[in-house]
């Protein structure tokens, strides 16, 4: 998902009853495990997911997958100097 999200990179999801085209959502595949993609279109219980970059595919894009995959929608990320920052200035 780069420019979006980089390894490395913590996000924090939320189950919804409501997710909108352009969410970005975790995804749980039998073949990948968990993946971050932007929500490209619902239908029924069906979505379409799609990737940030352009120039590299995917091979879960653009395909129907069950709207059970869908893990949470994500409400935060933070990368690993962030959030050590963060703690470190709570101890002074």
């Amino acid at each position: 998902m780069l420019p979006s999200f980089r390894n490395g990179d913590f996000v924090l999801a939320k189950k919804s009853c409501n997710y909108q085209i352009g969410d970005v959502i975790i995804y749980e595949t039998k073949e990948f495990g968990l993946v971050i993609k932007r929500l490209a279109s619902i239908e029924n219980n069906t979505v379409f997911l799609t990737a940030d970059n352009s120039r590299l595919e995917s091979s879960i894009c653009n395909i129907p997958l069950s709207i059970d995959g869908v893990i949470g929608k994500v409400i935060l990320k933070s990368n690993l100097l962030v959030l050590s920052s963060i703690f470190s200035n709570k101890n002074k």
